[in-house]
């Protein structure tokens, strides 16, 4: 599922059980206009290895959307059609909760209902080792939830650095700081604090999505002291 316009990453993983494979990966997908345009990373698969490789586009209305792994000399390895649905771009708040595991979300806050008229919320759960590892990654997302972070949670520095630069670039990022928060303090998460945790207090994690007032009982939040 993507968002149309929006940016979308494709994750491809690779099962090498012959020999070593050097060359490209391309996405190649078609724009409004017409013309074509393609996304590329370069492979090296060495035999009898594993991994994995994404690459990221913004998917413009019902377009071909094709994958090709392509050898250095120019051989065609594979060609795959790549199919998605969108989801709605008006009425769907979608919030990527970013933690080591549930973290107390509630079916509630997983498909919560506003009042009639208003937006659907649906909390999707993201483990800490599947962050995208560019900032655009996250341009799906109305809004993220980052769950009792600490500096080894993220695959790497680089990972946390790229959510720290989505928030600097408008993203709305909502914070529940655990035990753990003391120790995220000299990461690059550190930028991500609007003050210094004060004191925790418990609430329910679907109203605070939606912007309404705690009701006292759920998650645990964090309150803050504005820093200097």
């Amino acid at each position: 599922h993507m968002r149309e316009g929006r940016w979308a990453p494709v994750e491809v993983r690779f099962a090498n059980q012959g020999a070593d494979v050097v060359g490209l990966l391309e996405l190649e997908h078609r724009l409004w206009d017409g013309s074509l345009a393609r996304e590329m990373a370069a492979v090296d698969l060495p035999g009898q290895s594993n991994k994995s490789y994404t690459l990221y586009f913004v998917p413009e209305g019902d377009q071909d959307t094709v994958l090709r792994l392509v050898r250095e000399t120019g051989e065609t390895l594979f060609a795959h059609d790549l199919n998605y649905r969108f989801l709605p771009t008006v009425g769907l708040h979608i919030v990527l909760a970013l933690g080591p595991s549930a973290h107390g979300l509630s079916a509630d806050s997983r498909n919560g209902n506003t009042e009639a008229g208003g937006p659907h919320y649906v909390t999707v759960l993201v483990p800490f080792e599947q962050a995208p590892d560019r900032w655009i990654g996250w341009d799906m997302a109305d809004q993220i939830l980052l769950a009792d972070p600490a500096p080894g949670s993220f695959p790497s520095t680089r990972h946390a650095g790229e959510l720290v630069r989505w928030v600097g670039a408008g993203g709305r990022l909502m914070f529940c700081a655990g035990d753990r928060w003391p120790s995220a303090m000299g990461s690059p998460l550190e930028a991500l604090f609007p003050g210094t945790p004060a004191e925790s207090r418990e609430a329910e994690l679907g109203p605070l999505i939606r912007g309404e007032a705690p009701s006292g009982r759920g998650v645990l939040t964090a309150l803050r002291e504005p820093r200097g």
